[in-house]
């Protein structure tokens, strides 16, 4: 099967699954049987083509550093969740996510809010503004201008 590329070359599909070229008499054919194979897989997440490999999204770790960095440097944060972010360990940002995540569900279903301490931060509330803060920076990390010059 061909395809033409930017500069109306013709060239051919290659369909890889690791560093293993997938050989079929119909490229097509062997990812659609792979896609479809991916698709039944249930509670997996995958990145299709996310550009992760050539350069133009961070890796996993190299976003880690960078939102570490983001939320020492952020002068809007609360002491309260910069000190939350410190006692959390790993480098693995789903982990740290993860754990947030199951912080904050403990927090909902468990303690009542303090009507009195109105004006003080809660840690409920540290947990949601570092949730937030870090989806916020993997977003603005992810989110690349393809034509731009930093994603060739």
């Amino acid at each position: 099967m061909n395809d033409v590329n930017s500069n109306n070359q013709t060239g051919q599909i290659h369909f890889y699954q690791g560093s293993e070229a997938l050989k079929n008499k119909n490229p097509l054919d062997a990812i659609k049987q792979k896609m479809a194979e991916f698709s039944n897989v249930k509670n997996v997440s995958f990145l299709l083509g996310a550009g992760v490999s050539s350069g133009a999204i961070l890796d996993m770790k190299g976003m880690h550093a960078e939102i570490s960095q983001s939320i020492d440097e952020n002068t809007n944060l609360q002491v309260k969740t910069k000190y939350l972010y410190k006692k959390l360990s790993g480098d693995n940002l789903e982990k740290v996510l993860g754990v947030l995540y199951a912080k904050k569900h403990f927090l909902e279903g468990t303690i009542e809010p303090d009507k009195t301490e109105k004006t003080e931060e809660t840690e409920k509330d540290s947990v949601n503004e570092l949730i937030n803060h870090i989806q916020d920076q993997m977003f603005s990390k992810i989110n690349i201008d393809l034509l731009g010059e930093k994603s060739c």
